[in-house]
């Protein structure tokens, strides 16, 4: 078990106690610092994944971008806190989301070039029909998460732009897990290693960030924020798993 593992315990442990025993401000206060540091672990073990790697290696072009994703995902909620902390008010969308948005970008750019950079190693991915069951099955899985979920928030008297986030980041979620499912089923063949962790872990993470951001879609409560550090950090496990990977 890391640190960052006993720092994510630590946290999961005490939110009972924040979000049963403090009054408003303490639990903003405490959900954006958990999402700022979760998100600083993350850009910090992604990079230094990202180091660890030769000049020219295609692995570190992909845990660049992954590190560049977590990176502007932390800017973006710097902002968020300013709004929460600072000002004190609650506005969405705010300029936040504008780079949260971006973030998105890179983060599905690395997980795009990890699949290739293993296709082109030569080792088995599986073949051609098993692909596509399992593009079925992820099809079948987001046409009922759209008709339960996402289609009434489409339907609703929001403004344009929420609409268009509250419906666009769950989305964007699932197309992240989408790919990762790619590395998940190869990571499947490896499992036992810290690879199968790295790619697991990479799953879980924009799973997690999925959840959160379909609750806050519909209930924006403070405790939400339990989805998205534990997110974060299992961002920055899968840069120590890749790391330790590296080192070994």
């Amino acid at each position: 078990m890391s640190w960052i593992h006993l720092v994510w315990i630590f946290l999961l442990i005490a939110c009972p106690i924040v979000y049963t025993g403090s009054n408003q401000q303490s639990v903003v206060i405490f959900g954006n610092i958990a999402k700022i540091f979760s998100l600083f672990v993350a850009g910090l073990t992604l990079t230094f994944t990202t180091n660890a790697y030769t000049p020219g290696e295609s692995a570190k072009r992909a845990w660049t971008f992954l590190a560049t994703g977590a990176w502007i995902w932390l800017f973006a909620q710097l902002i968020f806190a300013h709004y929460r902390i600072v000002l004190n008010v609650n506005i969405f969308p705010n300029l936040a989301d504008l780079f949260f948005v971006l973030g998105y970008i890179p983060l599905f750019a690395g997980l795009v070039v990890l699949i290739f950079d293993f296709r082109s190693t030569g080792l088995p991915m599986g073949g051609r029909t098993s692909y596509i069951v399992q593009a079925l099955i992820l099809l079948a899985i987001y046409s009922a998460m759209f008709f339960a979920w996402l289609k009434p928030l489409l339907l609703n008297n929001d403004e344009p732009v929420t609409k268009f986030l509250n419906f666009g980041y769950p989305t964007v979620d699932f197309l992240l897990v989408c790919v990762t499912s790619v590395l998940i089923r190869i990571s499947w063949v490896l499992r036992g290693g810290s690879l199968a962790k790295a790619y697991i872990a990479l799953g879980m993470c924009f799973f997690l960030t999925g959840v959160g951001d379909l609750i806050f879609a519909y209930r924006p409560i403070p405790a939400i924020d339990m989805f998205f550090f534990s997110a974060y950090f299992v961002l920055g496990l899968a840069g120590f798993y890749q790391l330790r990977m590296l080192r070994q």
